[in-house]
């Protein structure tokens, strides 16, 4: 893979129920991409370019037709610096701790694209169609020094991130006025799908030692690890209304109905020592580290080995549907008295399946 490859490890992309043997985490351990540090770069011009056309247009017979098309194209560059502490009482007197400087550095680009169309089929015909998609991605470095109250140390963090979020969305209505039985409808038919990816999040931590300059390695939870993830959502949505005229009175009734399903993946992979991780390698740079010499399965002579840490919560499953129906009634019943009433009813329903292989 080249340095800024985002892929999964080899030969373990596919469904993870099956297990995974050592001999294809050692050959995935040296597949990755070997990068764990953010760089320095000189900052572009941050902009956005957008371009719009519509117009409306008038044919025989009272039809007509409007529409609109836009599209955009934006891109950014973000520096932040954070500072935190927390603050304990000591001696009546409030004292920071956990002091933390975070510099984060972000460049984010976005493209958009938009249409709508209209048409109008005499005084009792309209019918619309509206189509939306977005592109997002942002690519993130976070370098992070401040202290660890807890080990009673100061620490380095670095994390690197990119994350690409996409939308399509469709819409459809109508609304109609039917003379010949004397009813109105509209209805609403829409689809949406979203979708988000998370490839390859990389995080080191490393502890400072008394002399507050030596930095060494510590292979714990969110430090040589390797997180993957990936979320897809879709939603569909159907909306109709009626409405009849009786009399001096008015009749509505309607039906809606929404369903949506989500799937969220996440894999997760750590790099653990064979036994303590020496002294003279805990001082070196993750890149020097987890070379691919030093990569092997658990048991041997090597330095390191990658393992699947992968809990439940790091995937599920999960749908949710919504369905209402009412019925009303406007009756205007003298000069100065209307009533209205109604009934709607109202069910949902909502599954997770968290069964992480």
């Amino acid at each position: 893979p080249t340095e800024f490859s985002r892929e999964k490890p080899m030969r373990i992309e596919n469904d993870p129920s099956r297990g995974v043997s050592a001999k294809e985490l050692e050959a995935a351990g040296e597949s990755l991409v070997n990068r764990w540090t953010p760089g320095e770069v000189n900052a572009l011009p941050s902009g956005t370019f957008g371009v719009q056309v519509g117009d409306r247009l008038g044919f025989s017979g009272g039809r007509k037709l409007g529409y609109l098309v836009a599209t955009q194209v934006s891109r950014r560059e973000l520096t932040r610096r954070i500072q935190f502490q927390d603050t304990t009482m000591v001696d009546g007197q409030l004292v920071g701790v956990n002091q933390t400087s975070t510099l984060v550095g972000q460049v984010s680009g976005a493209t958009s694209a938009l249409a709508n169309v209209g048409l109008q089929l005499g005084s009792n015909h309209e019918l619309s169609l509206l189509s939306l998609a977005l592109f997002n991605s942002e690519t993130s470095a976070t370098h992070a020094e401040g202290e660890d109250f807890l080990a009673m140390q100061k620490q380095v963090n670095d994390r690197l991130q990119f994350t690409q979020r996409q939308l399509f969305f469709e819409q459809l209505r109508g609304s109609h006025r039917l003379t010949n039985v004397g009813f109105d409808v509209d209805w609403q038919a829409s689809y949406g799908r979203v979708d988000r990816s998370d490839p390859d999040i990389r995080d080191t931590r490393y502890f400072l030692d008394a002399d507050g300059v030596t930095r060494r390695l510590r292979l714990q939870p969110n430090s040589g690890e390797r997180f993957f993830l990936d979320l897809g959502e879709d939603t569909a949505t159907g909306l109709l209304n009626v409405t009849i005229p009786v009399a001096t009175a008015k009749l509505r009734f309607g039906a809606y109905g929404n369903y949506s399903s989500r799937v969220f993946d996440g894999r997760r992979f750590r790099f653990f020592a064979n036994g303590r991780l020496a002294p003279e390698l805990q001082v070196l740079s993750p890149a020097e580290i987890f070379v691919a010499d030093r990569i092997g399965p658990q048991a041997g002579g090597y330095d390191v080995f990658l393992a699947e840490t992968t809990v439940q919560q790091d995937r599920y499953a999960s749908t949710f549907g919504t369905w209402a129906g009412y019925a009303l009634v406007d009756w205007k019943v003298l000069e100065w008295m209307r009533i209205i009433a109604g009934a709607r009813y109202e069910g949902a329903r909502q599954t997770l399946d968290a069964q992480s292989p």
